[in-house]
């Protein structure tokens, strides 16, 4: 019972604000999984959010799945109720990035249940799956899931819940096909893709706000941390993010909500962070100085330079976070081709030094390459912002200052404008970062990493190298620069490469050869797509029509929207709306 003692030594280190329920004969047992490990898994508010909503519905018990340890054994039982995954009602996974994918079949593996839905029979659970990336294209997971939540997960999860429980008994298929019947719930066996499927209608996060209900130290925080959803979406309107897209319209909390939700944290632990894109200044101000005014340690994540004021640097300095993160995210120029074009290069070394005064002394940069439009220039400048940073750092004194900049190849993403860009190959973006690199290894030492960058900030870090160190933390290099074009924009095909590669070394060699032997090109997912293709993620309507994606295409590649692609342009625009 290798695995039972190790998760019962990490549940006696956690902090629960729900009591545990009492499984018994007449409830349904909801398994919320996350498929990753304990540390990256317990802090994501999407399954905790999940988790409280099943714990308030009648009859239904919820219990946890993180991902286990290669060394356990007993991977199969559940964290809290200790029997056999196989043995619940209904499986749920929470999915926040392509990345976890293999981890998913990984996890039913262990759990002993068939990865093939159609291999499942009716003793076997409900699978299900929700999370962002599967809001926006589920398609390479569909052969293994019964069902996905297209949208946002608070009010359909009751509607599933109360489906289950009304025909608990019936047949698998009676229950899916009512499933089916249900706005913004996806069942792959049932539903023709070439109707559309409806998202979620956009829940009111006043009422149930998205915040922590376990805390532990032995997450990637390091501390007990209570996390708040201050926002959901963004109006910022970025064209290659897709959270800013779909999630509309943005929705900032009440003042009221937020001070009761705050208040809540730290009746259990002192440190607060908050999750917010795009709030103005004032508010970013008036919400973050309730929790100094309440003694409560806050922690915010990357910033955006034009909603960063000398007030909000003074409270973080205040409460002990020692890194500033911000997201350049590349040239002038191309800020204007993403819609960030607010950010001036001034502003970076502006706020560089009132965090430095203020005594916050390492920089977080976050850099996108691969964008549509991008020369030499552009990389120029990149390098350029990277070396002034980390110049001004030292004429400040701030020498043992760490620099950490995450550099990535750009991520075509679907329902963002820049779905029809090409996505860069992993050779190219290697190129491009060693070109980077070679600037900046002129003038300072540099070092590599495959992790994000950091914003678990809350600790000083010792100094182990040498003074003036840049440290970039990069995915190009890494079999995820060929991986992710190809589930982010795949079909349903994508499902049997999956299968296969779950017993190779993820490499990008038995990506490629997989995919050849499936009949895929590889190709076909780095390529620019045609404003008149029917894509595969086009059988879902959401509030985002096709014609706005095109349009904010079109800005951002400065061209007229009466010119979009080499076919004939009336074919195109008529033949592609939502």
């Amino acid at each position: 019972m290798k695995n039972a003692k190790q998760v019962e030594e990490i549940l006696k280190n956690e902090i629960r604000l729900l009591p545990l329920k009492t499984l018994c004969k007449d409830s349904i047992h909801y398994l919320c999984v996350f498929p990753d490990f304990y540390e990256y898994g317990l802090p994501n508010i999407g399954m905790q959010t999940i988790y409280r909503e099943c714990y308030n519905h009648k009859n239904v018990v919820p219990d946890r799945y993180y991902m286990p340890k290669e060394e356990w054994k007993d991977k199969e039982l559940t964290w809290e109720q200790k029997v056999p995954a196989s043995s619940c009602d209904i499986i749920g996974f929470s999915i926040s990035y392509e990345g976890s994918y293999l981890n998913v079949l990984k996890c039913l593996r262990y759990m002993n249940i068939p990865l093939k839905q159609i291999n499942r029979k009716e003793r076997y659970p409900l699978v299900i799956g929700g999370g962002v990336v599967t809001m926006y294209n589920p398609l390479p997971l569909s052969p293994f899931f019964d069902a996905f939540i297209l949208g946002e997960g608070e009010d359909v999860i009751h509607e599933i819940l109360d489906v289950y429980l009304h025909f608990k008994g019936h047949s698998k298929r009676s229950i899916l096909l009512n499933l089916s019947r249900i706005k913004g719930v996806f069942v792959p066996s049932i539903q023709d893709l070439k109707k559309p499927v409806l998202h979620v209608s956009p829940v009111n996060i006043s009422n149930r706000p998205a915040h922590s209900i376990f805390l532990s130290k032995d997450t990637v925080y390091e501390e007990e941390t209570f996390t708040i959803e201050v926002r959901r979406g963004c109006n910022q309107k970025c064209r290659f993010c897709y959270m800013g897209t779909r999630l509309r319209p943005a929705r900032t909390i009440s003042f009221g909500a937020f001070k009761r939700t705050v208040d809540l944290g730290l009746s259990h632990c002192q440190i607060i962070k908050c999750f917010y894109e795009g709030l103005p200044t004032s508010v970013i101000e008036e919400y973050l100085s309730y929790i100094e005014k309440k003694g409560g340690r806050l922690r915010v994540g990357s910033q955006r330079l034009e909603m960063l004021s000398e007030r909000i640097i003074e409270m973080m300095a205040r409460a002990g976070q020692r890194k500033l993160v911000i997201a350049p995210e590349s040239s002038e120029r191309l800020r204007k081709v993403i819609g960030k074009e607010r950010i001036k290069n001034e502003d970076i070394i502006k706020y560089l030094n009132m965090a430095s005064e203020k005594g916050i002394h390492d920089i977080g940069l976050y850099f996108i390459i691969g964008l549509p439009g991008e020369t030499h220039e552009d990389l120029d400048e990149i390098s350029n912002i990277i070396f002034t940073v980390r110049q001004h750092m030292n004429e400040l004194g701030n020498k043992n200052g760490y620099l950490e900049v995450g550099i990535n190849p750009l991520f075509p993403k679907p329902f963002t404008a820049f779905q029809y860009a090409a996505a860069t190959y992993p050779e190219e973006a290697e190129k491009k970062l060693d070109y980077i690199l070679g600037k900046l290894r002129e003038f300072f030492p540099v070092q590599i990493s495959n992790d994000v960058v950091d914003e678990k900030v809350e600790k000083p870090k010792e100094h182990t190298g040498d003074d003036s160190v840049i440290k970039i933390e990069t995915t190009i290099g890494s079999t995820i620069t060929f991986s992710q074009p190809i589930l982010s924009r795949g079909d349903e095909r994508i499902g049997d490469v999956l299968l296969d590669m779950l017993d190779l070394e993820d490499t990008i060699d038995n990506w490629k050869q997989t995919l050849k032997s499936h009949g895929l090109i590889a190709s076909d997912y780095f390529r620019s797509y045609l404003f008149a293709e029917r894509l595969p993620w086009d059988f879902q309507k959401c509030s985002v029509s096709t014609r706005h994606l095109i349009s904010e295409y079109n800005l951002a590649l400065e061209m007229e929207p009466s010119s979009p692609c080499t076919t004939n342009c009336s074919t195109c625009l008529s033949s592609c709306m939502v």
